[in-house]
């Protein structure tokens, strides 16, 4: 069995006190929260994320000995208490159970080994995101498969308007065959997003795929999540860090 590499990629969301709002932007010092690498027994000269890089790889990489995970993005969001323990373990995107359940218990062991977020000197609650890349080393990047699923999903796209614009067929031909089509693109961009979590071009393009089905419920919901990472993601960028197992 092939082996599947870990790459973890770290991101910080911090929820800021809200009580003192008198205080100017400036004066507000905001620490994320970091793995304590003495409290997981790791000796290596590690710090903050690099200390959680650490330790994700060395205890997924003893599953991946066993289990064939699949190759994708596993993005992760808990919530690190002023005690230093972690809770609300919610999985942002999914690759498979096998993964999500395999990102989870690793994290879940850390619990009660964080420094806390602090705020102007007190400690706060933060949330935290990590999103965890899962690659065949003996394959094709993550980058290079999800182009190839978003570019697929395109050209069915495409085609679905051909179809709409035809003068050959009848319109219970045209909505049965651009629904197949439809359905087809969306599959390739649910297959990229596993594999690079959500990127805005994907989340644009279903949700032009499900206003072409009628689907108003979906394309309001992608249209929130596009705006969202557009705007309100964006605005910070996050810090990465990456590390890959043998």
């Amino acid at each position: 069995m092939k082996k599947v590499g870990v790459f973890l990629v770290a991101m910080f969301f911090t929820l800021l006190c809200m009580g003192q709002e008198y205080q100017k932007i400036e004066e507000i010092e905001v620490i994320a929260p970091t793995c304590n690498g003495e409290m997981l027994g790791i000796e290596m000269d590690f710090e903050g994320t690099n200390v959680l890089n650490a330790f994700l790889n060395a205890e997924l990489q003893k599953e991946a000995e066993m289990l064939g995970f699949q190759s994708g993005t596993v993005v992760l969001d808990f919530t690190v208490l002023t005690d230093g323990t972690i809770s609300g373990f919610i999985i942002q995107n999914s690759v498979s159970n096998l993964n999500d359940e395999a990102v989870k218990r690793a994290v879940q062991l850390t619990s009660g080994c964080w420094n806390p977020g602090v705020n102007n000197g007190t400690p706060i609650i933060m949330e935290k995101r990590i999103a965890v890349n899962f690659v065949n080393p003996d394959g094709k990047s993550l980058e290079e498969l999800a182009k190839e699923h978003y570019l697929y999903g395109i050209k069915k796209i495409n085609i679905a308007e051909n179809i709409e614009n035809s003068y050959f067929l009848t319109q219970e031909q045209k909505d049965r065959k651009m629904k197949r089509k439809l359905h087809a693109a969306l599959y390739h961009f649910k297959e990229a997003t596993r594999l690079l979590a959500a990127e805005p071009s994907v989340v644009l393009w279903e949700l032009k795929a499900y206003e072409k089905l009628g689907d108003v419920l979906m394309s309001e919901k992608k249209e929130l999540q596009y705006l969202e990472l557009t705007h309100a993601v964006r605005q910070s960028e996050p810090e990465y860090v990456a590390a890959l197992t043998k």
